[in-house]
């Protein structure tokens, strides 16, 4: 395997001091699953709101909301919110939406890495089967910070709770961007010239060949 590496800038990391208490949650409701798998999703994420609003809305919290590509209004359940922490970014880019936060929630998109290049933490919610993120980032990927899990209501508050301390958010981030540096590497120029020139040769040779038993 030749690793030619990704042409984004992944040695800057984004220098968080604090928790702003800004969360990016990047939504996964497209038209591929079951209405009522959709549904279970969307009602999940409404009760998780509902039951912390109290705790969001007196600590300043705010939560972005970010649809999935695929998402569209004629199949797939919209989320029904009624409180002014809560917005919708559907326009703005993800790396440019995680240059505003400090924490990004997700089931188990991998938008998750995109946030560690950046030292953000994302919070897991594990509470709906098809959208667990425990084998693949968990078991498979093995995510650093496995404490950052929701798996029942009142464990997004303890979380928050936890990720307002400043030594507790600052080793996340350190830990997630050290994650994410094993799964990314700088374009290596030299490299992809290596592959480049050993492809040509290697049609040049095939060509070569075919014109040799054609005569």
């Amino acid at each position: 395997m030749i690793t030619v590496g990704v042409n984004k800038n992944i040695n800057t990391k984004k220098r968080i001091d604090l928790n702003t208490k800004k969360i990016l949650f990047t939504l996964q409701i497209t038209p591929d699953f079951t209405k009522e798998v959709n549904e279970a999703y969307v009602k999940i994420i409404e009760n998780l709101i509902e039951n912390n609003a109290d705790f969001l809305t007196k600590n300043n919290y705010e939560i972005i909301f970010k649809h999935h590509p695929r998402f569209n209004t004629y199949n797939c359940p919209n989320i029904n919110t009624k409180y002014d922490f809560i917005s919708f970014d559907n326009e703005t880019s993800i790396s440019d939406l995680l240059k505003s936060v400090s924490l990004h929630m997700t089931f188990y998109s991998t938008s998750a890495f995109d946030a560690a290049t950046m030292a953000i933490p994302t919070i897991f919610v594990d509470m709906l089967e098809p959208f667990s993120p425990n084998d693949i980032f968990l078991k498979q990927y093995k995510y650093p910070c496995k404490d950052l899990t929701i798996k029942d209501y009142k464990d997004f508050r303890n979380i928050l709770v936890s990720m307002d301390k400043k030594e507790i958010f600052s080793q996340c981030c350190d830990d997630v961007y050290l994650w994410s540096k094993e799964f990314y590497h700088d374009f290596n120029e030299v490299a992809f010239e290596d592959f480049l020139s050993n492809q040509i040769g290697a049609q040049k040779n095939v060509q070569s060949n075919l014109i040799k038993n054609d005569k």
